[in-house]
């Protein structure tokens, strides 16, 4: 390995065990020539635990489908990767048994090279240049199991990192569909639904897999009674969602039972969800971003919460912007 090269170990990577890899690059681009392996086997639908640093405490963990979330560094796979032209079904690129996800970052990111953090104790960017073109493998999505049933064999699961950025809603405004006004904060009319129960389920889970994938009502309500009824939004039914304010305040969930920062809440991102343009935040070494719930704010009917990077849970963003983390969550039911 490079020297240095700094491992934030959220999650530590056994791979015999099967455990998430949460590897921080934090080298100038020029460095990153190094060797890479992506022949690291994991076992998928299985339940392990793993010790958490950063939070202190056992979790356990889950591999269920596949995404693209780091970026290719290895020179001799990048070299055969830029020499392919065709994409698959589902967009990607196949090369020696694997897929791969092309990517040219746009021009409206925030970039900070490395060699701008300063002391190292805090940086501010995504670490992807405007204009370049990246790689990144589709790999195993580690989830975190919030729940389990014994008796049904049924999980609840939130992604282990954000695995991708983009915005709740493309509209800036209240619009109206159906006759119905809605504000841009609405989640059952909002862009990022669509996405996780049409798109990315296509996507990231098998036939077999989405097959395990059980509905659930989710109320989108905000959690304070004097937002006005017509600016919420309803009730949804939804395979893949997004965790609303109350569960990321939810010791149910795993998360400390109030909004204040907390490591809980502090999580890491792709490279990929970087490479898209959410911003990396490095505080005394630990590597974290934002990431959306479902709920409107309640100060701000056409604003949404997120938690921030500091482990805050009430914090208000614009549905429209584009350099959020998405951090899914499923219920699934394992055959026996």
């Amino acid at each position: 390995m490079k020297k240095g090269l700094l491992f934030l170990l959220l999650i530590v990577m056994i791979g015999a065990l099967g455990a998430c890899e949460v590897e921080v690059d934090e080298t100038k681009p020029s460095d990153k020539e190094i060797i890479q392996n992506l022949d690291v086997d994991v076992e998928m639908h299985k339940a392990f635990v793993q010790f958490n640093p950063v939070t202190e405490a056992d979790d356990t963990y889950m591999y269920l489908g596949y995404y693209p979330q780091r970026e290719v560094l290895d020179t001799k796979t990048l070299a055969a990767l830029k020499q392919i032209s065709s994409t698959n079904e589902r967009g990607y690129l196949e090369y020696d048994g694997k897929e791969f996800y092309k990517y040219t970052v746009v021009n409206n990111h925030i970039y900070a090279e490395d060699a701008q953090a300063g002391d190292g104790t805090f940086y501010y960017g995504t670490g992807y240049e405007p204009g370049t073109t990246h790689y990144f493998l589709v790999e195993p999505i580690c989830w975190k199991v919030v729940q389990y049933d014994s008796e049904t064999n049924q999980y609840i699961l939130i992604s282990a990192n954000i695995i991708d950025s983009d915005c709740f809603s493309h509209h800036k405004k209240a619009y109206v569909v159906n006759e119905e006004t809605v504000y841009p904060s609405n989640y059952e009319y909002s862009d990022i639904r669509a996405y996780l129960n049409g798109e990315f389920i296509q996507k990231a889970f098998s036939s077999e897999e989405q097959s395990w994938i059980k509905p659930v009502t989710n109320n989108n309500k905000c959690p304070v009674a004097y937002i006005a009824e017509e600016t919420q939004s309803a009730d949804t039914i939804d395979l893949v969602w997004l965790l609303s304010y109350q569960q990321v305040t939810s010791a149910r969930y795993g998360f400390k039972p109030d909004g204040t920062c907390d490591a809980t809440r502090t999580i890491k991102a792709s490279d990929l969800a970087n490479a898209k343009g959410l911003i990396k935040h490095n505080v005394e070494g630990v590597i974290s971003s934002i990431w959306l719930t479902r709920n409107s704010h309640e100060y701000a009917r056409d604003y949404i919460s997120y938690v921030g990077y500091d482990g805050l849970a009430s914090k208000v963003f614009y549905p429209d912007a584009q350099n959020v983390g998405i951090r899914p969550a499923v219920v699934i039911t394992l055959p026996n």
